[in-house]
């Protein structure tokens, strides 16, 4: 998943892509949102950047049993050469179906900021003056409601970060979910294909389908 942080008066890409000095209330928000990890000696998930070169030294990464959640976040990426950074910012969040946008503009963040065709749902944060946060939710025609944040919704900061995970899970769930496979459809998977590959030790799909 993207996890953009927008500054007052930003609008272009490029601007929003150089940020290295985010505001204190959005670094709150980050830690509440995932562990912070050493990517040097990560070994869980690491959304493909254990195989770039300048795309920093740590990651936002959550866990469960269930699933594992990495965050492309290009604060966290260093601006070495300013195009060649643009690029590698770009490529990673680009790839990604959920975009979790924090906004420090007094405009409303504009969809159409950051073009890619991977791109399924906005989950838009703006901070108020009064404490509170408002969410703006965007998501393509072919994609179903999402939740539990709700477009236009008003939250307190001390459950801003969990909901707004629960809500890109669930986004990217629905968003993904012609090629989603759960834990169950890849254990009989893999079991079948280890029927096919020794047919003498019994037969594993039976076995698993008894189980379940």
């Amino acid at each position: 998943m993207g996890l953009l942080y927008v500054a007052d008066g930003q609008e272009e890409e490029s601007d929003i892509f150089k940020n290295d000095n985010p505001s204190n209330l959005y670094k709150e928000f980050v830690q509440g949102l995932a562990a912070i990890v050493d990517l040097k000696k990560h070994s869980g998930y690491a959304a493909a950047l254990e195989r770039h070169k300048d795309v920093g030294e740590d990651l936002p990464y959550y866990s469960t049993p269930w699933l594992e959640l990495a965050f492309h976040e290009p604060v966290r990426m260093p601006n070495v050469d300013r195009e060649e950074s643009l690029v590698t910012k770009k490529r990673h969040v680009g790839n990604d179906l959920i975009h979790i946008i924090w906004s420090e503009h007094q405009l409303d963040y504009q969809t159409t900021t950051i073009v890619s065709q991977f791109n399924a749902a906005h989950i838009i944060i703006y901070p108020l003056r009064n404490g509170l946060f408002r969410i703006q939710i965007a998501q393509k025609k072919n994609v179903s409601s999402i939740g539990p944040l709700i477009h236009n919704m008003v939250v307190r900061k001390q459950v801003l970060p969990e909901l707004c995970r629960q809500t890109a899970i669930y986004a990217n769930f629905v968003s993904n979910r012609n090629n989603y496979e759960g834990p169950y459809e890849q254990r009989i998977k893999k079991l079948n294909e280890m029927n096919q590959k020794y047919p003498l030790a019994g037969n594993y799909t039976n076995l698993v389908s008894k189980t379940f």
